[in-house]
């Protein structure tokens, strides 16, 4: 939860090392660019140019063709699913929320949508959602996995909700926007 208590930084700053940890970026109190914290060994790979993310407001979307309007004009969404022991061992192909047995279920997971696509099975079409799971690449195809798309399987299409993101890129040796911006060295540049 890095980003909520010390604002949004990027996968290539600071990657996910799948452990829990203390987060190494320092609190602002005002909006501002995320000091990395990731050393740097020379002048070349400090950082000139640099883009600041913003997220707006959220809001629910309540269609599948609402779902894949909203991926493929703003990108990934976010959504919440009803999770069965199954789930945890998943390896490949199109998942089927089981309910074989009664106490199954384990509760509700939240996973990113990021496409969808079709395939051929027992002589019939069936459509699929691609979704990324936070359990690392170990899990599933490569940290993915394929759910049915247009019938709310395992509720995945009950809660989905997108953001409004900004992102602006700028020099920060100019800084048109005059936010306080961290080099990857530590030193501040406020220029305006």
């Amino acid at each position: 939860m890095c980003h909520v208590f010390h604002r949004l930084i990027t996968e290539e700053c600071y990657p996910w090392e799948g452990q829990t940890s203390t987060c190494a970026v320092p609190k602002k109190k005002k909006e501002s660019m995320a000091q990395c914290p990731r050393r740097v060994r020379s002048f070349k790979d400090r950082l000139t140019k640099t883009r600041l993310h913003r997220v707006g407001p959220v809001y629910r979307v309540a269609t599948e063709e609402g779902i894949m309007h909203e991926i493929l004009t703003s990108g990934p969404v976010q959504a919440v699913m009803r999770v069965s022991r199954d789930f945890f061992m998943y390896k490949s192909g199109i998942y089927k929320c089981s309910n074989l047995a009664s106490g199954s279920r384990t509760g509700y997971h939240s996973v990113r949508i990021v496409g969808w696509g079709e395939e051929y099975q027992s002589g019939r079409i069936v459509k699929y959602w691609i979704v990324s799971n936070s359990w690392g690449r170990w899990w599933g195809e490569n940290g993915y996995f394929r759910i049915q798309k247009g019938v709310d399987e395992c509720e995945i299409e009950d809660f989905v909700i997108a953001a409004w993101a900004d992102v602006d890129d700028f020099d920060v040796t100019g800084n048109p926007l005059g936010y306080d911006v961290f080099l990857l060295n530590g030193s501040k540049s406020n220029s305006v």
